[in-house]
């Protein structure tokens, strides 16, 4: 259906909505799904916005970028390359985190290991050197994680890590192209944190003999919860 033309007016200009930053353009013509990229133009054919966005909580609520926001585009003198068949990254002063940053993480996800597994009852220690050494193993592999990990994307994957999930509700980011993809990455790597940080309570559990943890779902509860108060305390705190 290429070279397909739909009829609208502009609506109003806005200054940044969830998804899209910097003035937006919305605008009544109809779009569908994989509408995105495609160019709003005015009666004399004129460019002047590129569709962006849709909310199908409502009729013809949809959003385009201004032509002028990708001027500067012109002036990009990058050679270009395909998306496909990209190299891993080497490590970069860019790619990894400053040391400061690195080692408050380290602390406070140790911190957490630790008040988790001393204090509530699903875990038992004989003494608090064993429960603080597997704490801060558990933080070592955070903070070597965080480090690491961005070093191995490719541009398209590091653009997903990078991008925060959408605040729009979750009906909207499951059926939205654009906050969809930043979406199940976060999953994605949730997943993987918590069958890394379950199989390093397993593995201390399993040749640790001074720390028993009954049983493998009460592993997999001990890291989701060491997960989840992490995560609370990121979203409270200005950290992380």
């Amino acid at each position: 259906l290429e070279g397909t033309f739909s009829e609208g007016r502009i609506s109003n200009l806005l200054i940044g909505i969830p998804g899209i930053q910097g003035k937006v353009i919305q605008f009544t013509a109809p779009i569908s799904g994989g509408s995105s990229g495609g160019a709003i133009v005015n009666q004399t054919g004129e460019v002047i916005g590129i569709a962006s966005q849709t909310r199908h909580d409502g009729q013809n609520l949809n959003f385009a970028i201004p032509s002028n926001a990708l001027k500067q585009l012109r002036q990009n003198t990058t050679t270009l390359k395909p998306l496909s068949q990209q190299p891993h990254h080497t490590k970069t002063a860019e790619q990894i985190q400053d040391t400061p940053a690195l080692m408050i993480n380290f602390i406070i996800l140790s911190a957490i290991a630790f008040c988790v597994l001393h204090f509530l009852p699903l875990s038992t220690s004989e003494n608090i050197k064993t429960t603080l050494g597997i704490a801060i193993g558990i933080g070592l592999f955070k903070t070597i994680s965080i480090a690491m990990l961005p070093t191995l994307f490719t541009e398209t994957m590091l653009h997903l890590y990078q991008q925060p999930i959408s605040e729009e509700p979750l009906s909207h980011i499951l059926d939205c192209g654009g906050c969809l993809p930043p979406f199940l990455m976060k999953i994605a790597i949730a997943q993987t944190y918590l069958i890394a940080t379950s199989i390093l309570l397993a593995s201390a559990n399993r040749y640790i003999p001074k720390i028993q943890i009954q049983g493998f779902f009460i592993t997999t509860g001990i890291a989701a919860i060491i997960i989840v108060a992490e995560f609370c305390l990121y979203r409270i705190l200005p950290i992380g």
